[in-house]
């Protein structure tokens, strides 16, 4: 099932505007993703994807931002954590990287000091659920969605 840019905003509790100026401005959609096109709609992973960028882009700048939603694993089992910590490299500043771990993995990484100075973590299983359900909200007071399949 696709959605347009419009229902996504809506469901994201955000303006189109807001979406299609993260796009222009290089904050979401990369090489490795693109952003979602009218022609092609949206999927329910490019929204879960849009808002983990836009909840990341809260601690660091947009584009590491969507760079980093695109490596969040999002068809894993549930429990799973998006970690995105700084490097320390004095010559490429502002430079994040991020992985996908369980909660137990996350406890272990903050109890041995792995995260030591800064950290971004989002509770994927939140986002999911709170897109999924602002998709469903959006579907039932539209009456339906573009009716493609999702890939």
């Amino acid at each position: 099932m696709s959605f347009t840019r419009a229902q996504v905003a809506k469901a994201l509790g955000v303006t189109r505007t807001t979406i299609d100026n993260m796009i222009q401005r290089g904050h979401f959609g990369t090489d490795r993703r693109p952003a979602p096109t009218a022609k092609y709609g949206w999927t329910t992973k490019d929204a879960v994807r849009l808002a983990t960028a836009m909840e990341l882009s809260a601690f660091i700048g947009g584009s590491m931002a969507s760079m980093l939603a695109d490596h969040a694993n999002y068809d894993s089992p549930p429990g799973l954590y998006l970690v995105a910590t700084p490097h320390d490299w004095p010559h490429l500043r502002g430079v994040w990287s991020g992985e996908t771990v369980t909660r137990d993995q996350l406890a272990k990484d903050i109890a041995e000091g792995k995260i030591v100075r800064a950290a971004a973590i989002i509770n994927l299983d939140s986002v999911v659920n709170r897109v999924v359900e602002g998709l469903l909200k959006t579907f039932e007071a539209n009456g339906q969605a573009n009716g493609s399949e999702e890939n």
